[in-house]
This record gives C-alpha cells, sequence and structure tokens, in this order.
C-alpha cells in the first residue's frame, strides 16, 4: 500500500463508527465479529454445565443415602442433638 492511499484510509476508517470498531477489533485484539457466537446460546450452555458441574459431588448423597442395611431394614433417621449453651 503507498503512503497516499494509507492517509486517505488513516483518515476515513474513523468517520464511519461501525467500520471502525470492526476494523480495530479485528487488528488490535484478533476479534472477527463474523466469527462470534449467539450470547443467548453461551449464556444458556453455561447455565446447563454449571448445574451439572453442581450436582457431580451431590451423587454420592442421592445414591447411598437410603442403602438398606444388611440385615434387609432400611436405616432409621437419627434423632437431632440439641444445641445447647452452658453458661
Amino acid at each position: 500500500m503507498d503512503t497516499d492511499t494509507a492517509k486517505r484510509a488513516a483518515t476515513e476508517i474513523p468517520l464511519d463508527e461501525e467500520s471502525f470498531l470492526a476494523f480495530t477489533a479485528r487488528t488490535v485484539f484478533g476479534i472477527n465479529s463474523d466469527e462470534l457466537g449467539n450470547p443467548v446460546t453461551a449464556a444458556l450452555s453455561s447455565l446447563m454445565l454449571f448445574a451439572a458441574g453442581a450436582l457431580v459431588p451431590l451423587m454420592p448423597w442421592f445414591f447411598t443415602r437410603c442403602l438398606p442395611e444388611p440385615s434387609g431394614h432400611l436405616p432409621s433417621p437419627r434423632p437431632l442433638r440439641s444445641l445447647s449453651v452452658r453458661m
């Protein structure tokens, strides 16, 4: 590119804000606006994956809570201990 074309481009690109932002995003940050995904899809997939990841540590609790004892009886619930403060 010769210097006259570069000077003309440098003065004309900032005049159109949309083309200037696209040019700056592409050259400075390496972001191509045509390759960006849908933000709603990204939010929903993030929600679903976060919820699935939160359930992973709870899986043993779901599956081992009501297993029968070797005698065949279900475990009886344990009474809660009262919290008393002695002074």
